[in-house]
């Protein structure tokens, strides 16, 4: 892709190197989601969607919907948040650059500042996307002034970068508890700051506001310049692509159930739970043996303890956030919905796919332990609804 221009005689810049990657990048990307989104599904799905779409986006801006008026301001300022965790920011590297970059340094700093900017741009792109849908709800309906909207999306959008940004950083490290540990102090550290926007644009302090976005666009630009010039991260960009590349395959696969996939091997370490594998149990039964690996499991790996938290503490906000009952049993429903999934997914990882353990999937003990856990995990679920219910109905 560098070489044959050169053996013709071509030069070739970085400018023009890029746009060869991102063109191929982009039919990369167009092939993956066309293998699953035919002409049928495009004909019957996606187009009607698309046009369905744009008709509910044009009612909007004549009357509101009932569903609005439900939602308190608090909680709407809040939804885009999610936006701005994902994504990050590319440098269009390939691993060959490994071995190029020693004679044509200067060519890849220039690779990597245009699929910077170029992220920069579609981030750009993509944020006013969020501001369109968003719009008649923030104009017609909370009422609020055009410029405090025109805040908040330049907020936006700079909060975005600077979450990009501090990603890539913690990309390169190795996966552990202290990169746990900063990517949840960064999203605390964008949730201060979200609040801290949410307060000046209610005092009315919105040039307050553009002044702090301004500082988060500069930080960003400061971590960004450090990966542009810094020799040490070519592992960390190239992780990055990766991620970058296969995100649409990532997501076809992961709702294709009969697709086979292969297993992500990790660095084996020893736990710091555990340590030496002493029975939880004094009885020695089957029952009991699947509670103990169950138990373990959980406790050593942060990705299944982590899920579980997750769906609590979205049962927790929405019974403490949403006004009406219908909303407030909705979302507890989904929550049930979640928790019941995690509980089978776990099991699947543990016994039921596992090319040793699947032979006791069909066991007796095995099928009462799945409800034992089930049972268990549904505890705090149960108690959070009892509580938020009595609170609802005026009890205490």
């Amino acid at each position: 892709m560098i070489a044959s221009p050169m053996k013709r005689g071509k030069a070739v810049n970085s400018f023009r190197l890029f746009s060869r990657r991102y063109r191929d990048g982009f039919l990369f990307q167009y092939k993956a989601i066309k293998s699953v989104a035919d002409w049928t599904v495009m004909l019957y799905l996606i187009i009607p969607s698309l046009v369905i779409g744009t008709m509910i986006y044009r009612s909007w801006w004549i009357d509101i919907p009932d569903w609005v008026e439900q939602i308190p301001f608090e909680l709407f300022y809040l939804i885009p948040f999610l936006y701005i965790l994902t994504g990050y920011f590319r440098t269009c590297l390939l691993e060959a650059d490994q071995v190029f970059l020693v004679k044509h340094q200067r060519l890849i700093l220039g690779l990597k500042k245009w699929g910077i900017f170029s992220s920069y741009a579609g981030s750009f792109l993509l944020t006013a996307a969020v501001g369109g849908l968003i719009a008649p709800f923030w104009l017609n309906h909370y009422a609020l002034n055009f410029f405090s909207f025109v805040v908040y999306i330049v907020f936006l959008l700079s909060s975005k970068w600077s979450h990009m940004a501090v990603k890539g950083v913690l990309a390169g490290r190795k996966k552990d508890w202290k990169r746990t540990g900063l990517f949840l102090l960064a999203i605390l550290v964008q949730l201060q700051l979200w609040g801290t926007a949410y307060r000046l644009i209610a005092a009315g302090f919105e040039i307050i506001l553009l002044l702090v976005s301004v500082g988060l666009v500069a930080f960003s630009l400061f971590l960004n310049r450090k990966r542009i010039f810094s020799k040490n991260s070519m592992k960390r960009n190239l992780h990055i692509e990766g991620i970058l590349k296969v995100k649409w395959i990532s997501l076809i696969f992961m709702f294709s159930q009969h697709v086979e996939k292969q297993p992500v091997s990790s660095e084996r370490s020893k736990p710091r739970l555990f340590r030496k594998s002493q029975r939880l149990f004094k009885r020695q039964t089957p029952t009991f043996g699947y509670l103990e690996l169950f138990t373990k499991v959980l406790i050593r790996n942060f990705t299944y303890s982590a899920t579980y938290t997750q769906s609590i503490g979205v049962l927790s906000f929405s019974q403490i956030v949403l006004p009406a009952l219908w909303l407030k049993l909705g979302a507890a429903a989904l929550v049930a919905l979640s928790i019941l999934v995690w509980n089978e997914w776990i099991w699947e990882k543990l016994i039921i796919k596992h090319p040793i353990g699947s032979k006791y999937s069909v066991k007796a003990e095995f099928i009462k332990v799945q409800s034992i856990t089930r049972t268990l995990a549904f505890i705090p679920y149960f108690v959070i609804l009892a509580i938020s219910m009595l609170r609802y109905f005026g009890v205490f």
